[in-house]
Order: structure tokens, then C-alpha cells, then sequence
């Protein structure tokens, strides 16, 4: 954590873990990624969470009843439309009717700029007055 006035910087390490149904098929979904979070401290004195950005790192997929069809399913299943480090998630979160907000990938030039971001904003608190108000309740 570093903290600055009002402002805080955190990284946790995170394991996602998804039990979920991809056609015929039952899988398990694994990430490992990481939260990096924005908090701010509110006028009543608590820190809450101002953004959350996930960095993901890697993931896989695993049929909960193993079976040769579900290598061949694999091999027809489009994970290349997505990042490598979130592919099996993003498929599986898109077959269920939703999608991955802002992907940001681990050593990627996104983790860079998100980084950079992050460090102009935790410095820019000692020359702001007006501490920020629209903060999330997690």
C-alpha cells in the first residue's frame, strides 16, 4: 500500500475461480491476476475504493468430466479473439451473457500507462485541496 494524504495505492493478488457451463460441457475457469485499486478517504473518515483495475496474468479452463469430446470442442472454441492471459475467462464470461470491462494484461504497455497514472494522481494530492467525493462502496 502507499498512501498519500487522502489518497491510496494497493495491489492484491487475486485467484479466480469459476464453475460454469460452455455448451455441452461443464468446466472449471482459473485466473490469476491482480486488483489494483485507487482509494480515497471520505469526509466521514473511511478509506473506500475508488477504481479497481484487474491485471490479468494467466488462466485455463478444465472439464469438470474430462472426455475426448471436450478436446475437440476445445480445438473449435474462438479464444483468439482474446488476450492470452484472460482468454478461457473472457470466452466463458461472453457465453454467459457478459464480457471483461478494460482488459489489462500483466507486463503489458496498459499495466505501464495504468502505473504511470496511478502515480501522477497519488502525487498530484499534495498540491490538490478538494478531496474527491465519488467514491465506491465495496
Amino acid at each position: 500500500v502507499q498512501a498519500r494524504r487522502d489518497r491510496a495505492l494497493s495491489e492484491v493478488d487475486v485467484a479466480i475461480r469459476w464453475r460454469t457451463q460452455i455448451g455441452d460441457f461443464e468446466v472449471d475457469v482459473t485466473g490469476d491476476a491482480r486488483f489494483f485499486d485507487r482509494f480515497v478517504r471520505c469526509d466521514d473518515g473511511r478509506w473506500r475504493v475508488l477504481e479497481r483495475t484487474a491485471i490479468y496474468e494467466k488462466d485455463r479452463i478444465d472439464a469438470v468430466r474430462p472426455s475426448l469430446l471436450f478436446g475437440l470442442a476445445y480445438a473449435r472454441m474462438r479464444f483468439d479473439k482474446y488476450p492470452a492471459e484472460c482468454r478461457h475467462l473472457a470466452l466463458a464470461l461472453e457465453r454467459a451473457g457478459f464480457r471483461l470491462a478494460h482488459v489489462v494484461t500483466a507486463y503489458s504497455e496498459e499495466e505501464t500507462a495504468l502505473r504511470s497514472a496511478a502515480a501522477r494522481w497519488l502525487d498530484a494530492c499534495e498540491t490538490e485541496s478538494v478531496p474527491e467525493r465519488a467514491a465506491l462502496r465495496l
